[in-house]
């Protein structure tokens, strides 16, 4: 089901909670994709549809194929950072906002699947600063406060 996004920062700008029991994962996904889709954005973190866990939806590119596909992320960390880059950046909260930060090139990541099961992915360019504003909003930072 679509959800309305959230807009007030002071209700963004809260750690998102560890996801401990996977019970109710499936409904909020299905509730994220949708909204993402509908708000036709590249990232969504699950408390921008008022929800404190740690679970975030990146879009990834296939180079080979060209085609998309929607990455859910459930309790994702950072293991490395490599590179620097400006990242010109927009985001479903704020619509009308847009500015430049900083971010790193690549980074390789850790996260559970919807299932639990542990992965591990390194991610490039644009997929690594999709990841990294998300991974922003599950740390209650948002990217208006960022821009340069």
């Amino acid at each position: 089901m679509v959800k309305k996004i959230v807009k007030n920062e002071n209700s963004l700008k809260v750690v998102s909670s560890t996801v401990k029991d996977f019970s109710g994962i499936p409904k909020l996904l299905v509730d994220m994709k949708d909204t993402l889709l509908a708000g036709r954005g590249v990232g969504l973190a699950a408390i921008q549809i008022g929800t404190q866990r740690r679970v975030i939806f990146i879009t990834t590119y296939n180079s080979t194929t060209g085609k998309k596909s929607l990455i859910p992320m459930i309790n994702p960390v950072i293991i490395d950072e490599y590179g620097e880059y400006m990242s010109y950046e927009g985001c479903l909260s704020f619509p009308k906002k847009f500015g430049y930060i900083k971010r790193s090139v690549d980074v390789c990541v850790s996260f559970q699947d919807p299932s639990g099961e542990y992965k591990e992915s390194i991610l490039m360019d644009e997929e690594a600063f999709i990841f990294q504003h998300e991974f922003d909003h599950l740390n209650g930072i948002i990217c208006i406060d960022k821009f340069f």
